[in-house]
């Protein structure tokens, strides 16, 4: 038997009940059910074993409608005779179909039309069902449209979508193929309304339940993109409630799967320790093999990486190359790397005039460290009022407590010598105080000076004692 799309969803379907012997008898009842839309599942494997009869118990407890191909073959057959029997018990709905004129076996027939009061016979040498309306009914329920016609028709609404001509008749009539698509549980269709939908949702102009709804259906049919889209939102905590163990499942299961983005969000979780154990290695690999689909994104934590030598040999040429190339898709921080390595000869030759370039680039992008790094270039150069100008901005972000008190500092020393600005000996204090209580020991320094001799401040030995550096008393 050849393998065939067998039926996955929720809706109706028709279990198919068949003797290995009789495959080709099965196969044109099969090519019948696929040419009307049937739905159906049956067991694809010939011989199961005991793990898979689980699967085909449960199955069968959940179809609407037992599909018996009745010959002598399966009259004959221990295990389809237990299902026969499991069916009658479930009160399932029988369809006993006939290949041949006459059954071998009458006392079988007999036997199950006599126990399930809801079994009818089907014989296809008259192409004849004799069943109530209440079976009809049940029957008509498994038929929708074939898989290929969701596929159809789902692709014809992108089409129309992506129309750069599309009326707005034509944007609807798109929206509703690939809704009727997603509506016969169509996977990449209901995928797509639950994007659709998440993105109005993020809008205003829609539920997150409507877009959780169709995403779950998807990825309970196996659609690994929404499987990753669900893991993002219950890690993200958006229309969930955030739980990273949760999302950890979801997430690596579409990495696991080759989903690219997902191998990213994997390896930053194994990073951070976020709903799995942390680990830098694996995550390592994982990062590897984002950046090896094409997810850009991992330069930057691969060139740190090689930068330290963790979780690979250090290897500062292939990290500057990595961080030039996160870089150039926009990344501020490997921006300020980059400035740093050109700065110290780290993976490149030493050029001042590229890192001084690098540290302006991140100054533009208000990165603190980077605005005060500028300003001691620009100092250097006796630039005071652009100096000036940048420690003021750097001051104002202050987003790196290291640096935070020598910015304060060398504003304090702005003030009090007048570089780039006029001398306001009160404003040089304050901010000489600030970086003091923030351990800046020169600033501890100048506060004591400051206070010793009344500059900027009223005279206070005491105060001036207190804030002398300890090394100061054991020099003199």
């Amino acid at each position: 038997m050849r393998l065939r799309e067998l039926y996955t969803g929720h809706k109706s379907f028709s279990y198919i009940v068949f003797s290995c012997k009789d495959s080709d008898e099965t196969e044109k009842l099969l090519d019948k059910l696929d040419a009307d839309g049937y739905r159906y599942w049956l067991n694809s494997k010939l011989t199961p074993n005991e793990k898979d009869i689980h699967e085909l118990l449960e199955r069968l407890k959940s179809a609407a409608v037992t599909v018996l191909v009745f010959t002598e073959n399966s009259t004959t057959d221990p295990f389809l005779c237990e299902i026969v029997e499991y069916a009658i018990r479930c009160r399932t709905p029988i369809v006993i179909y006939i290949p041949a004129e006459d059954p071998s076996d009458r006392k079988y027939l007999n036997s199950i039309l006599e126990r399930a009061k809801n079994a009818v016979v089907y014989r296809a040498v008259e192409q004849k069902f004799d069943f109530s309306n209440s079976l009809r009914q049940i029957l008509a329920e498994t038929k929708g449209i074939t898989e290929k016609d969701a596929e159809r028709m789902y692709k014809n609404g992108l089409k129309m979508l992506r129309d750069e001509n599309a009326t707005n008749e034509m944007l609807s009539e798109a929206i509703k193929s690939i809704t009727y698509a997603a509506s016969h549980e169509y996977p990449p269709a209901l995928n797509f309304l639950g994007v659709l939908s998440l993105e109005r949702a993020r809008h205003g102009q829609d539920s997150y339940s409507s877009a959780v709804s169709y995403l779950k259906t998807a990825a309970r049919l196996g659609n690994i993109d929404a499987i990753y889209t669900l893991g993002c939102l219950i890690a993200d905590g958006e229309g969930f409630a955030q739980d990273y163990d949760v999302a950890n499942g979801y997430i690596s299961l579409a990495a696991i799967q080759g989903i690219t983005d997902a191998q990213y969000r994997f390896a930053e979780m194994l990073d951070k320790g976020l709903g799995v154990a942390k680990n830098r290695n694996e995550a390592f690999v994982w990062y590897k093999k984002a950046l090896d689909g094409g997810d850009r994104r991992a330069y930057l934590p691969l060139a740190y990486r090689y930068l330290e030598g963790t979780t690979v040999n250090r290897d500062e040429t292939v990290a500057a190359k990595y961080f030039t190339e996160a870089a150039n898709d926009g990344s501020t921080e490997a921006v300020l790397m980059l400035a740093k390595l050109y700065r110290d000869g780290v993976g490149v030759s030493i050029d001042m005039s590229k890192s001084e370039g690098y540290f302006r680039k991140a100054a533009e992008e208000n990165i603190a460290e980077a605005q005060y790094s500028y300003a001691m270039i620009l100092h250097g150069k006796k630039n005071y009022t652009e100096a000036f100008k940048w420690l003021n901005l750097a001051a104002a972000e202050r987003d790196d407590e290291e640096t935070a008190p020598e910015i304060l500092y060398e504003l304090a020393q702005c003030y009090s010598t007048g570089n780039g600005t006029e001398i306001d000996r009160p404003k040089a204090f304050i901010y000489y105080h600030k970086a003091a209580l923030a351990g800046h020991l020169q600033s501890r320094a100048a506060v004591a000076e400051c206070y010793r001799r009344g500059i900027g401040v009223n005279v206070n030995k005491r105060a001036a004692e207190f804030y002398t550096p300890r090394y100061a008393f054991e020099q003199n």
